[in-house]
């Protein structure tokens, strides 16, 4: 918002499909969920659905914030320094 709104610029080698990418898995909320089950639920059925729904939705939260980040880093926007493989540095 602040970049929209003009407060800040947008960091010079990342592109807008980064901070999309990153917002995917930010929404795991993975071990809080299972915490927050154990705690509400004594019916062990329930905890274990509550479980596998906890497991899928990360799958889904994680598996398009991999694929936007490794496509937009594959489509030329390099890390700082300019090495497109940052082990390689």
């Amino acid at each position: 918002m602040a970049i929209r709104f003009g407060r800040a610029g947008m960091p010079e080698a990342v592109n807008w499909r980064q901070p999309c990418g990153v917002a995917f898995p930010a929404s795991i909320g993975f071990t809080v969920s299972l915490f927050m089950t154990d705690l509400a639920f004594a019916d062990e059925r329930i905890v274990a659905s509550a479980k596998v729904g906890i497991l899928v939705a990360s799958v889904l939260a994680g598996v398009p914030g991999f694929l936007v980040l490794h496509r937009s880093l594959s489509a030329g926007a390099a890390p700082r320094g300019g090495d497109s493989h940052p082990a390689h540095a």
